[in-house]
């Protein structure tokens, strides 16, 4: 069976978000954590979930319940919350209020490795990407969040000197307007340039942090 195609629509996402209404804001979020939504999100833009069926995903590979709000991003804040995003153990979290938080935080398990790897995929609904309205670029922040979703992996997902142990971050931003008016997906991740001579290091020691931004345009965005 033919799987239907993932689209999302600037009207759809606006009628649930609600501009400057935090009950919509919040019902957004809740939308897109629901698994089947976040399966479909990470079947088109996670290079490592693209075979994979979205039945699979959200049955399979996306561990536990996805944080909404719960996981505070400043440091020394997201590991004063005991291993919230870890698997199963992620039902007892309580919103740190006051606190920035993450959106949308959930741990997947990827196919096809041979190995148990784990990403954390961290998804964020943002209503503009004006940077006179918002006070700073919102790239600059996607950096920042990402950056986070690694380092606040000490004693949470390795322990000490274990830095083997660090896992692959996505954060996938949804933007409900776009710069150019047109509908587009972006892609930023490490690559490896040589400057002198040629020495290839494996891509999976320094391929960490990836950021993905979807920004709505005018037209409705299909992705096959």
């Amino acid at each position: 069976m033919k799987e239907q195609r993932f689209i999302i629509t600037e009207s759809m996402m606006d009628s649930l978000y609600g501009y400057n209404n935090a009950q919509y804001d919040q019902h957004a979020k809740r939308l897109l954590a629901s698994r089947k939504l976040l399966a479909e999100i990470v079947k088109k833009v996670v290079p490592e979930f693209h075979d994979v069926s979205t039945a699979d995903i959200a049955e399979k590979y996306i561990e536990g319940a996805p944080q909404v709000g719960n996981i505070p991003v400043n440091p020394g804040l997201t590991n004063a919350v005991p291993s919230q995003i870890k698997g199963d153990r992620n039902e007892d979290g309580a919103p740190k209020e006051g606190y920035i938080t993450y959106d949308i935080l959930f741990h997947a398990r990827a196919p096809g490795t041979g190995e148990p790897i784990t990403l954390i995929i961290n998804v964020e609904a943002q209503r503009t990407q004006v940077e006179s309205t918002l006070g700073y670029h919102l790239m600059k922040r996607a950096v920042f969040y990402v950056c986070r979703l690694i380092s606040s992996q000490k004693e949470r997902e390795f322990e000490e000197k274990d830095y083997n142990s660090i896992k692959k971050v996505y954060s996938i931003w949804i933007c409900m307007d776009s710069p150019s008016g047109n509908s587009y997906i972006n892609y930023y991740k490490l690559e490896e340039k040589h400057l002198l001579h040629r020495y290839k290091e494996a891509a999976e020691n320094y391929d960490l942090p990836n950021i993905v931004v979807i920004s709505l345009g005018k037209k409705q965005i299909r992705i096959n």
